[in-house]
């Protein structure tokens, strides 16, 4: 028969079944082997739930997602950075967006919403106006430069 477990272990286990429901995490907190601790909750009536409903819960806590953020951000880096690297990722990720995305602004409710919401923002907004006029003036420069290089190119005048 195995010896009878020390009461302070006892109370930190049964402390973490109530507050985790999961042996498994609740052994771990605690240095003892998952299927003692599962037998304890089950002798103490505390219902278990499955690991992946702990963690579904553990992903809402703002201390396990600080603390795994940093880990999953590498991890997604290093994953786009390979798929970068590969020649057919963009070609498959374009084919992709023109099957699944469809375009909003060919319906004429969203457009008609759209233009409303631009123009209500124009009146109001200084600063948005400042960035159209901005915006419409630099493109205005790019047209007139790119005019200025097609007719020296047809009349024959060489790149400085």
């Amino acid at each position: 028969m195995p010896a009878p477990l020390d009461p302070h272990i006892l109370a930190k286990l049964l402390d973490a079944l109530h507050t985790h429901h999961n042996a498994r995490r609740a052994a771990e907190i605690v240095g003892l082997h998952p299927g003692t601790a599962w037998r304890i909750a089950r002798r103490h009536n505390i219902k278990l739930i499955s690991l992946s409903e702990h963690m579904k819960k553990r992903r809402v806590e703002p201390e396990f997602m600080a603390k795994q953020a940093p880990a999953a951000s590498k991890a997604a880096t290093r994953w786009l950075k390979k798929m970068h690297a590969d020649p057919n990722f963009h070609k498959k990720s374009a084919e992709a967006a023109r099957r699944n995305l469809t375009r909003l602004n060919t319906s004429p409710e969203f457009r008609a919403a759209s233009s409303q919401r631009l123009k209500e923002r124009y009146a109001t907004d200084p600063e948005f106006r400042a960035k159209q006029a901005a915006a419409a003036s630099l493109a205005a420069r790019r047209r007139h430069a790119k005019r200025k290089k097609t007719i020296q190119r047809k009349i024959g005048i060489p790149k400085k």
